[in-house]
């Protein structure tokens, strides 16, 4: 196992630990997450280097600021448990794969049609609000 330690001009540090198996990259500071989460220094400083982010849908917006076209390939597990109002994740991505077993039930809606749609129009066009509701079956 090898464990390196790199400061940043900010004044926090990452720790670095790898493995045959895993890579384990953190960002430590005495400021809380919701700072380190709203200054995107995470992205700045550790996406060059290890292009891969793995996160929910829930927890996208608040991790990633989303921007048209940001991601080149976005992975979706178990798409079929998605809400579409969720989906905004893809406005983030040039390329979607998705994963997933349509024989799965579909995700239980707790908002009306017409609040999803308030939700998603700051992010999503008219027409692929269509596309998208068509996609989930809506």
């Amino acid at each position: 196992m090898l464990d390196s330690v790199v400061e940043c001009p900010e004044g926090g540090y990452f720790t670095l630990e790898a493995t045959e198996d895993f890579l384990n990259v953190q960002y430590r500071d005495k400021k809380e997450y919701a700072d380190i989460v709203s200054s995107n220094l995470l992205l700045t400083q550790i996406f060059p280097i290890f292009p891969i982010i793995s996160v929910t849908c829930n927890s996208f917006g608040s991790i990633i600021k989303p921007r048209r076209d940001f991601l080149k390939y976005l992975l979706v597990d178990e798409v079929g448990t998605i809400p579409p109002s969720k989906a905004v994740v893809l406005y983030s991505a040039k390329k979607a794969i998705f994963f997933g077993d349509t024989k799965q039930l579909k995700p239980v809606f707790s908002i009306t049609h017409t609040m999803e749609q308030d939700l998603l129009r700051p992010f999503i066009k008219n027409e692929d609000l269509l596309w998208l509701w068509r996609l989930f079956g809506r």
